[in-house]
Protein backbone atom coordinates (compact mmCIF):
# COMPACT_ATOMS: atom_id res chain seq x y z
CA UNK A 1 0.00 0.00 0.00
CA UNK A 2 0.73 3.67 -0.85
CA UNK A 3 -0.15 6.16 1.85
CA UNK A 4 -1.71 9.38 1.02
CA UNK A 5 -2.55 10.39 4.58
CA UNK A 6 -1.32 12.93 6.58
CA UNK A 7 -1.02 14.05 10.51
CA UNK A 8 -0.46 17.71 10.06
CA UNK A 9 2.41 19.12 12.13
CA UNK A 10 4.07 22.36 12.28
CA UNK A 11 5.60 23.81 8.61
CA UNK A 12 9.36 24.86 9.36
CA UNK A 13 8.71 27.33 6.45
CA UNK A 14 8.45 30.90 7.09
CA UNK A 15 4.88 32.20 6.45
CA UNK A 16 4.02 34.44 3.76
CA UNK A 17 0.92 35.70 2.32
CA UNK A 18 -1.25 33.69 0.28
CA UNK A 19 -0.44 33.52 -3.59
CA UNK A 20 -3.26 34.98 -5.41
CA UNK A 21 -5.27 31.98 -7.38
CA UNK A 22 -4.87 30.94 -11.07
CA UNK A 23 -8.13 31.06 -12.88
CA UNK A 24 -9.43 29.54 -15.92
CA UNK A 25 -12.61 29.90 -17.20
CA UNK A 26 -15.24 27.80 -15.18
CA UNK A 27 -16.57 24.67 -16.83
CA UNK A 28 -19.85 24.94 -18.86
CA UNK A 29 -22.18 23.14 -16.00
CA UNK A 30 -20.92 22.57 -12.08
CA UNK A 31 -21.54 23.41 -8.49
CA UNK A 32 -18.18 25.65 -7.32
CA UNK A 33 -17.18 23.29 -4.53
CA UNK A 34 -15.57 25.38 -1.32
CA UNK A 35 -12.02 26.15 -1.47
CA UNK A 36 -9.73 23.42 -1.01
CA UNK A 37 -7.77 23.88 2.14
CA UNK A 38 -4.11 22.22 3.47
CA UNK A 39 -6.06 19.61 5.53
CA UNK A 40 -8.44 17.90 2.32
CA UNK A 41 -5.11 18.12 0.12
CA UNK A 42 -3.40 16.53 3.34
CA UNK A 43 -0.45 19.03 3.48
CA UNK A 44 0.90 21.22 5.71
CA UNK A 45 1.69 24.10 4.07
CA UNK A 46 -0.82 26.28 1.98
CA UNK A 47 1.60 27.34 -0.21
CA UNK A 48 1.66 23.30 -1.21
CA UNK A 49 -1.92 23.07 -2.16
CA UNK A 50 -1.92 23.48 -6.19
CA UNK A 51 -5.80 22.85 -6.49
CA UNK A 52 -7.16 26.93 -6.30
CA UNK A 53 -10.65 25.98 -7.54
CA UNK A 54 -12.91 22.94 -8.11
CA UNK A 55 -16.43 21.80 -9.32
CA UNK A 56 -19.45 18.73 -9.09
CA UNK A 57 -20.44 18.55 -12.45
CA UNK A 58 -22.12 14.71 -11.71
CA UNK A 59 -21.78 12.16 -9.57
CA UNK A 60 -18.94 10.70 -10.31
CA UNK A 61 -17.18 14.01 -12.52
CA UNK A 62 -15.18 17.05 -11.21
CA UNK A 63 -13.39 19.90 -12.83
CA UNK A 64 -10.32 21.76 -11.20
CA UNK A 65 -8.09 24.82 -11.81
CA UNK A 66 -4.49 24.50 -11.11
CA UNK A 67 -1.27 26.31 -10.15
CA UNK A 68 1.83 24.95 -10.45
CA UNK A 69 3.37 28.71 -10.48
CA UNK A 70 3.26 29.33 -6.76
CA UNK A 71 5.64 29.24 -3.91
CA UNK A 72 5.43 25.26 -3.46
CA UNK A 73 8.03 23.18 -1.72
CA UNK A 74 8.08 20.60 -4.79
CA UNK A 75 10.96 19.53 -6.72
CA UNK A 76 11.40 21.05 -9.81
CA UNK A 77 12.04 18.84 -13.12
CA UNK A 78 15.52 16.51 -13.91
CA UNK A 79 17.76 17.97 -16.26
CA UNK A 80 15.87 16.01 -19.56
CA UNK A 81 12.38 16.17 -18.00
CA UNK A 82 9.52 17.98 -19.78
CA UNK A 83 7.62 17.60 -16.44
CA UNK A 84 8.29 17.81 -12.86
CA UNK A 85 7.65 14.20 -11.59
CA UNK A 86 6.57 15.15 -8.12
CA UNK A 87 4.04 18.13 -9.00
CA UNK A 88 2.76 15.14 -11.54
CA UNK A 89 2.37 13.11 -8.37
CA UNK A 90 1.24 15.34 -6.44
CA UNK A 91 -1.24 16.93 -8.45
CA UNK A 92 -3.12 13.22 -8.79
CA UNK A 93 -2.91 12.43 -5.28
CA UNK A 94 -4.11 16.22 -4.20
CA UNK A 95 -6.91 16.01 -6.76
CA UNK A 96 -7.91 12.54 -5.67
CA UNK A 97 -7.70 13.00 -1.95
CA UNK A 98 -10.19 16.37 -2.72
CA UNK A 99 -12.67 14.08 -4.72
CA UNK A 100 -12.41 11.22 -1.84
CA UNK A 101 -13.09 13.98 1.30
CA UNK A 102 -15.08 16.61 0.13
CA UNK A 103 -16.39 15.33 -2.96
CA UNK A 104 -17.67 11.63 -1.54
CA UNK A 105 -17.78 12.53 1.81
CA UNK A 106 -14.96 9.92 3.51
CA UNK A 107 -13.94 12.17 6.41
CA UNK A 108 -10.60 13.10 8.06
CA UNK A 109 -10.83 10.55 10.38
CA UNK A 110 -10.08 7.98 8.22
CA UNK A 111 -6.41 6.90 6.89
CA UNK A 112 -5.85 6.56 2.84
CA UNK A 113 -4.05 3.95 1.46
CA UNK A 114 -3.41 3.60 -2.98
CA UNK A 115 -2.67 0.45 -4.08
CA UNK A 116 -1.50 2.08 -7.69
CA UNK A 117 -0.77 4.72 -9.77
CA UNK A 118 -0.39 5.09 -13.22
CA UNK A 119 0.01 7.83 -15.32
CA UNK A 120 1.37 9.45 -18.42
CA UNK A 121 2.87 12.76 -19.89
CA UNK A 122 3.77 14.22 -22.87
CA UNK A 123 6.96 15.35 -24.41
CA UNK A 124 6.23 18.08 -26.64
CA UNK A 125 3.59 19.82 -24.13
CA UNK A 126 7.29 20.87 -21.39
CA UNK A 127 5.68 22.62 -18.35
CA UNK A 128 9.56 22.27 -16.90
CA UNK A 129 11.80 25.42 -17.05
CA UNK A 130 8.53 28.08 -17.47
CA UNK A 131 5.61 29.27 -16.14
CA UNK A 132 2.95 26.56 -17.60
CA UNK A 133 0.24 28.89 -16.95
CA UNK A 134 -3.04 28.55 -16.02
CA UNK A 135 -4.14 24.53 -16.19
CA UNK A 136 -7.38 22.78 -15.51
CA UNK A 137 -8.11 19.29 -14.82
CA UNK A 138 -10.90 16.36 -14.94
CA UNK A 139 -11.00 13.27 -12.52
CA UNK A 140 -13.64 10.66 -12.80
CA UNK A 141 -14.21 8.16 -10.20
CA UNK A 142 -15.84 4.70 -9.78
CA UNK A 143 -16.19 2.97 -6.31
CA UNK A 144 -14.26 -0.33 -6.96
CA UNK A 145 -15.27 -1.48 -4.08
CA UNK A 146 -17.25 -0.79 -0.56
CA UNK A 147 -13.85 1.36 0.30
CA UNK A 148 -12.14 1.75 -2.85
CA UNK A 149 -11.59 4.13 -5.50
CA UNK A 150 -10.65 4.13 -8.87
CA UNK A 151 -9.90 7.96 -10.22
CA UNK A 152 -9.11 8.90 -13.51
CA UNK A 153 -7.33 12.14 -14.14
CA UNK A 154 -7.12 14.40 -17.51
CA UNK A 155 -4.46 17.60 -17.05
CA UNK A 156 -4.25 19.80 -19.84
CA UNK A 157 -2.62 23.31 -20.21
CA UNK A 158 -1.89 25.75 -23.28
CA UNK A 159 -4.96 24.28 -25.20
CA UNK A 160 -3.97 20.29 -24.57
CA UNK A 161 -3.59 17.56 -22.55
CA UNK A 162 -0.17 16.72 -21.59
CA UNK A 163 -1.01 14.56 -18.51
CA UNK A 164 -3.31 11.12 -17.94
CA UNK A 165 -3.73 9.56 -14.95
CA UNK A 166 -5.68 6.24 -13.53
CA UNK A 167 -4.85 4.79 -9.70
CA UNK A 168 -6.60 2.99 -7.32
CA UNK A 169 -6.44 3.67 -3.24
CA UNK A 170 -8.37 2.95 -0.49
CA UNK A 171 -9.70 3.67 2.93
CA UNK A 172 -9.72 2.34 6.94
CA UNK A 173 -10.51 3.82 9.76
CA UNK A 174 -7.85 4.93 12.26
CA UNK A 175 -8.63 1.98 14.65
CA UNK A 176 -8.40 -0.92 12.19
CA UNK A 177 -5.20 1.37 10.86
CA UNK A 178 -3.67 1.20 14.52
CA UNK A 179 -4.47 -2.71 14.66
CA UNK A 180 -2.68 -2.60 11.21
CA UNK A 181 0.54 -0.90 11.42
CA UNK A 182 0.37 -2.46 15.29
CA UNK A 183 3.86 -1.70 17.03
CA UNK A 184 5.07 0.04 14.07
CA UNK A 185 2.25 3.00 14.71
CA UNK A 186 4.63 5.03 16.55
CA UNK A 187 7.50 4.65 14.08
CA UNK A 188 9.63 7.80 13.57
CA UNK A 189 11.85 7.92 11.23
CA UNK A 190 15.69 6.90 11.47
CA UNK A 191 18.79 9.69 10.52
CA UNK A 192 19.55 9.37 6.53
CA UNK A 193 22.76 8.09 5.24
CA UNK A 194 25.07 10.15 3.10
CA UNK A 195 23.00 10.80 -0.27
CA UNK A 196 24.67 9.91 -3.74
CA UNK A 197 25.79 13.43 -5.45
CA UNK A 198 22.51 15.27 -6.37
CA UNK A 199 23.54 15.61 -10.29
CA UNK A 200 24.10 11.79 -10.23
CA UNK A 201 20.10 11.57 -9.76
CA UNK A 202 18.69 14.65 -11.41
CA UNK A 203 18.38 16.58 -8.56
CA UNK A 204 20.36 19.64 -7.24
CA UNK A 205 20.65 19.72 -3.09
CA UNK A 206 21.45 16.79 -1.15
CA UNK A 207 18.05 17.24 0.62
CA UNK A 208 16.21 16.33 -2.58
CA UNK A 209 18.17 12.73 -2.96
CA UNK A 210 16.62 9.77 -1.77
CA UNK A 211 19.35 7.50 -2.35
CA UNK A 212 22.16 6.17 -0.54
CA UNK A 213 25.55 4.66 -2.27
CA UNK A 214 25.21 0.81 -2.17
CA UNK A 215 28.47 -0.34 -3.75
CA UNK A 216 27.53 -2.06 -6.85
CA UNK A 217 25.61 -0.73 -9.82
CA UNK A 218 22.39 -0.44 -10.38
CA UNK A 219 21.60 -0.89 -6.45
CA UNK A 220 21.01 2.05 -3.59
CA UNK A 221 19.97 2.11 -0.15
CA UNK A 222 16.86 3.92 0.27
CA UNK A 223 17.49 7.40 2.23
CA UNK A 224 14.30 7.57 5.05
CA UNK A 225 13.89 11.43 6.09
CA UNK A 226 15.95 13.92 4.60
CA UNK A 227 14.90 16.58 5.80
CA UNK A 228 13.12 17.96 3.09
CA UNK A 229 9.59 19.02 3.21
CA UNK A 230 8.80 18.07 -0.30
CA UNK A 231 9.10 14.38 1.11
CA UNK A 232 8.34 14.10 4.87
CA UNK A 233 6.17 17.47 5.92
CA UNK A 234 4.41 15.48 8.96
CA UNK A 235 4.39 13.19 11.32
CA UNK A 236 4.88 9.59 9.77
CA UNK A 237 5.17 5.78 10.97
CA UNK A 238 6.50 4.26 7.42
CA UNK A 239 8.15 5.93 4.43
CA UNK A 240 5.37 7.63 2.16
CA UNK A 241 4.38 6.30 -0.97
CA UNK A 242 5.79 9.82 -3.37
CA UNK A 243 8.66 9.65 -1.34
CA UNK A 244 9.27 5.69 -2.90
CA UNK A 245 7.92 7.08 -6.06
CA UNK A 246 10.90 9.98 -6.33
CA UNK A 247 13.16 7.60 -5.44
CA UNK A 248 12.33 5.20 -8.51
CA UNK A 249 12.45 8.25 -10.84
CA UNK A 250 16.00 9.35 -9.51
CA UNK A 251 17.42 5.41 -9.58
CA UNK A 252 15.87 5.44 -13.13
CA UNK A 253 17.76 8.72 -14.10
CA UNK A 254 21.09 7.25 -12.69
CA UNK A 255 20.58 3.66 -14.64
CA UNK A 256 20.52 5.55 -17.55
CA UNK A 257 23.01 7.90 -17.38
CA UNK A 258 21.70 10.24 -20.31
CA UNK A 259 20.54 13.40 -18.91
CA UNK A 260 18.35 13.75 -21.79
CA UNK A 261 16.10 10.85 -20.42
CA UNK A 262 12.77 12.62 -20.39
CA UNK A 263 10.16 10.08 -18.67
CA UNK A 264 6.34 9.42 -20.48
CA UNK A 265 5.18 6.79 -18.51
CA UNK A 266 4.98 6.11 -15.03
CA UNK A 267 3.44 3.20 -13.52
CA UNK A 268 3.85 2.28 -9.70
CA UNK A 269 2.32 -0.65 -7.81
CA UNK A 270 2.36 -0.89 -4.00
CA UNK A 271 3.25 -4.99 -2.40
CA UNK A 272 3.80 -3.49 1.04
CA UNK A 273 4.83 -0.91 3.88
CA UNK A 274 8.28 0.75 4.26
CA UNK A 275 9.20 0.21 7.52
CA UNK A 276 11.80 2.56 9.35
CA UNK A 277 13.61 -0.30 10.89
CA UNK A 278 15.24 -2.13 8.28
CA UNK A 279 16.99 -1.13 5.01
CA UNK A 280 15.10 -0.59 1.86
CA UNK A 281 17.32 -1.57 -1.37
CA UNK A 282 16.45 0.09 -4.55
CA UNK A 283 17.60 -2.00 -7.79
CA UNK A 284 17.02 -0.70 -11.20
CA UNK A 285 17.16 -2.91 -14.21
CA UNK A 286 16.31 -2.80 -18.39
CA UNK A 287 13.01 -3.91 -19.05
CA UNK A 288 11.54 -4.26 -22.55
CA UNK A 289 9.66 -0.90 -24.45
CA UNK A 290 7.63 -1.21 -27.75
CA UNK A 291 8.52 2.59 -28.07
CA UNK A 292 10.83 3.17 -30.25
CA UNK A 293 14.03 5.25 -28.98
CA UNK A 294 12.97 4.87 -25.66
CA UNK A 295 14.25 2.84 -22.79
CA UNK A 296 12.40 1.60 -19.64
CA UNK A 297 13.56 1.02 -16.67
CA UNK A 298 11.94 -1.19 -13.31
CA UNK A 299 12.85 -0.33 -10.32
CA UNK A 300 11.95 -2.41 -7.05
CA UNK A 301 12.39 -1.65 -3.15
CA UNK A 302 13.56 -4.24 -1.61
CA UNK A 303 13.24 -4.72 2.66
CA UNK A 304 13.99 -7.84 4.49
CA UNK A 305 14.27 -10.04 1.32
CA UNK A 306 10.61 -8.70 0.35
CA UNK A 307 9.44 -6.59 -2.75
CA UNK A 308 7.58 -4.00 -1.37
CA UNK A 309 6.63 -1.82 -4.32
CA UNK A 310 7.61 -1.61 -8.11
CA UNK A 311 7.64 1.16 -10.30
CA UNK A 312 8.20 1.10 -14.42
CA UNK A 313 9.23 4.28 -15.92
CA UNK A 314 9.27 4.72 -19.41
CA UNK A 315 11.10 7.29 -21.24
CA UNK A 316 12.41 9.04 -24.86
CA UNK A 317 15.25 11.90 -25.54
CA UNK A 318 14.06 14.83 -24.79
CA UNK A 319 13.34 17.00 -27.22
CA UNK A 320 14.93 20.12 -26.39
CA UNK A 321 18.24 18.07 -26.46
CA UNK A 322 17.24 16.53 -30.05
CA UNK A 323 16.36 13.77 -31.81
CA UNK A 324 17.20 10.68 -31.52
CA UNK A 325 17.31 7.87 -29.23
CA UNK A 326 17.75 8.04 -25.37
CA UNK A 327 21.19 6.39 -25.06
CA UNK A 328 21.50 3.06 -24.69
CA UNK A 329 17.92 2.19 -26.64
Amino acid sequence: MIDVMSRDTETTRPAVPSRPAATCAPPSAGVLLPAPTPSFTHRVDERDVLVTRWWRRSETEFSFDLDWSGDHCFFDAAPGAAHSEMLVAQTIRQTGLLVAHAGLGITRSHEFLMDSMRYETHPHRPTAGRAPGPMTATAVCVRSGRRTLDIGITVRHAGGVFLTSSSRFGWVSKDVYRRLRGAYAAARPVPAPAPEPPALVGRRTESEVALAPAGRPGRWLLRGDTGNPALFDHAVDHVPGLVLAEAAHQAAYAFVGDPAFCPVSTAVTARQYVEFDAPCWIEAREVPTRRRGARAVEVVGVQRGRTTFSCVIEGVRSPAFGSGPVSGA
